[in-house]
């Protein structure tokens, strides 16, 4: 889990979602939790993560609070 005063490093193989992490943990992309019939949205990733790490971090992101470089 990214800190806000700390460096993350992702490693893997080519191919494998490296990216496609990277822009969904820095909100660059909504994540459709696996629902290809309708539109992603903040409101569902916030419910489907509450209790985890991941809320606290998806609500600042969804609420503009917390942005990433």
């Amino acid at each position: 889990m990214p800190t806000p005063t700390g460096v993350t490093g992702l490693l893997g193989a080519n191919g494998i979602g490296k990216s496609t992490a990277l822009r969904l943990v820095a909100g660059r992309d909504v994540p459709n939790l696996g629902h290809y019939d309708r539109a992603a949205s903040w409101d569902a990733v916030l419910e489907r993560y509450r209790g985890t790490a991941f809320h606290a971090h998806f609500e600042q992101i969804a609420r503009g609070t917390l942005r990433t470089a």
